[in-house]
């Protein structure tokens, strides 16, 4: 499960400096043709934005293609907008999306 705050529509630079070490899972894929051993993992993702922001649509697709790099299915996704109005641990809908994940995660058959 990965989570960040949008800055400027995007996840953070911190994010994206993590994500930018997954880089060897990109060449492995496509340039090595050797994605042999990397296990199907399922993951999440949480994302909170306030300000101007108040479209995920690009964050979501920017984080989808990174965490594809490692063979991770997306099961669910939260999304905390508006936080400058209403902070993320009183966003009612936000919490419902958590337990909602939580669900779906503690639902897996290994």
């Amino acid at each position: 499960i990965v989570a960040t705050p949008l800055y400027y529509s995007q996840p953070t630079g911190s994010f994206l400096n993590f994500a930018s070490r997954l880089q060897l899972y990109y060449v492995n894929k496509f340039i090595n043709k050797s994605m042999k051993n990397i296990k199907e993992k399922k993951g999440g993702i949480i994302l909170t934005c306030g300000g101007d922001t108040k479209n995920t649509q690009e964050a979501e697709k920017t984080i989808r293609i990174i965490l594809n790099q490692i063979n991770t299915k997306i099961i669910s996704t939260v999304y905390s907008v508006n936080t400058n109005i209403l902070r993320s641990n009183q966003d009612e809908q936000a919490i419902k999306q958590i337990y909602s994940m939580a669900e779906k995660f503690n639902n897996l058959t290994i």
